[in-house]
């Protein structure tokens, strides 16, 4: 359950930066955007990684 938990909030983690990007791409502030999808990336890639760690 816990496993679940973690990845789940994780997930939920990138998408929340996914929309924060989006908005400061929409504003202007692209310097922000880049080192939120730099953000984004490492996340995904923890999470790819936990995921085979825990299945």
């Amino acid at each position: 359950m816990k496993k679940e938990k973690i990845l789940k909030t994780l997930e939920e983690n990138i998408n929340c930066l996914i929309e924060v990007k989006n908005k400061f791409h929409y504003l202007g502030y692209f310097e922000n955007k880049q080192a939120i999808s730099t953000k984004i990336e490492y996340l995904k890639l923890q999470n790819s990684t936990l995921k085979i760690y825990f299945y």
